[in-house]
């Protein structure tokens, strides 16, 4: 059953990237309902995973710009390569490039 609601929050997200001109809208969505709905962080990863890797890297950048979001950041981080390996995906199906993205925000380059 979470699959397929994280499946829809994944298409939804796609969506609203593509359609919405302003980025920091989706973001504030995003935020709204992971930080306002109090969604454990391997839930707000797993609805990462199943959007995608533009939509991913929005929020993560997002992330950083906020009080605490380096922190919050490595959390999401493990918590996406945990939730990975519990959905049985590979790194290499995504998130791979993405974590490399992510060590080279964290360089600052």
């Amino acid at each position: 059953k979470a699959k397929v609601v994280f499946t829809d929050l994944g298409k939804a997200f796609r969506l609203l990237f593509r359609k919405h001109e302003d980025r920091r809208f989706l973001s504030s969505v995003m935020i709204s309902m992971f930080d306002g709905l109090d969604w454990h962080v391997d839930n707000q990863a797993a609805c990462l995973l199943f959007s995608c890797e533009a939509v991913v890297k929005m929020f993560l950048t997002d992330l950083t710009r906020r009080q605490g979001g380096l922190v919050r950041l490595s959390h999401m981080l493990v918590a996406m390569v945990v939730v990975c390996g519990r959905l049985n995906n590979n790194l290499s199906q995504g998130l791979s490039s993405i974590l490399d993205w992510s060590f080279a925000l964290l360089e600052g380059g």
